[in-house]
C-alpha cells in the first residue's frame, strides 16, 4: 500500500493547479492568435494587454512546477483573483476566464434575477469602457473561488 503524506498531497495539488493554469492560458493564447487579428489591427495596446494577461497565467502555473512554491502560490492567488468576479454595470465591465467556468450571480436579462452559467472550458477577456446596451451583471466564478480558497489553505499549511 502506498502511503502519501500531507506534504506530498499539497505538492500534487499544486502541480494540478499549475497544469490547469498553463492549459487555460494556452487555450486563451490560441483563441487570441486565431481570432484576435482584428483586435491587433484596431487596438494593438488592448491586444498586448490581453496577451500579457494570458501569458501571466502560464507563468503562474509554471512557478508551481518549480521549487519556488511560495512565489508560485502568491502569483496564482493573484491570477485567480482576476478571474473571480465578472461584472458589467452601466457600460463598464470586466470578464476574464482562463480555464473552466461555472458562475453564479445576478443579471438583468430578462430582468434582475439569480443566474448561473453551465460549466465549460473557455478563455475570455472582455473589457468594456463606456459600452452600449442595457446588460448589467455581477457573477462569481465558482471554479476560481474554489482554487483561490484551496491555494490559501495550502499556503497556510505548506
Amino acid at each position: 500500500m502506498i502511503k502519501i503524506n500531507k506534504k506530498q498531497t499539497y505538492k500534487i495539488t499544486l502541480y494540478v493547479i499549475g497544469g490547469y493554469q498553463i492549459l487555460g492560458s494556452l487555450v486563451g493564447l490560441n483563441f487570441l492568435f486565431k481570432d484576435g487579428a482584428p483586435l491587433l489591427l484596431r487596438y494593438p495596446i488592448a491586444f498586448l494587454l490581453i496577451f500579457v494577461v494570458f501569458l501571466f497565467g502560464a507563468y503562474c502555473g509554471g512557478m508551481l512546477f518549480k521549487q519556488e512554491k511560495t512565489r508560485g502560490i502568491n502569483l496564482s492567488l493573484l491570477n485567480q483573483s482576476f478571474q473571480l468576479v465578472q461584472f458589467k454595470l452601466f457600460g463598464y465591465g470586466l470578464e476574464f476566464v482562463s480555464g473552466t467556468y461555472l458562475a453564479i450571480g445576478l443579471t438583468n436579462k430578462p430582468n434582475f434575477s439569480f443566474y448561473y452559467y453551465q460549466a465549460d472550458i473557455r478563455a475570455v477577456f472582455y473589457f468594456t469602457f463606456r459600452g452600449s446596451g442595457n446588460e448589467n451583471f455581477f457573477l462569481i466564478n465558482l471554479i476560481a473561488l474554489f482554487i483561490f480558497i484551496l491555494l490559501l489553505y495550502i499556503k497556510e499549511k505548506y
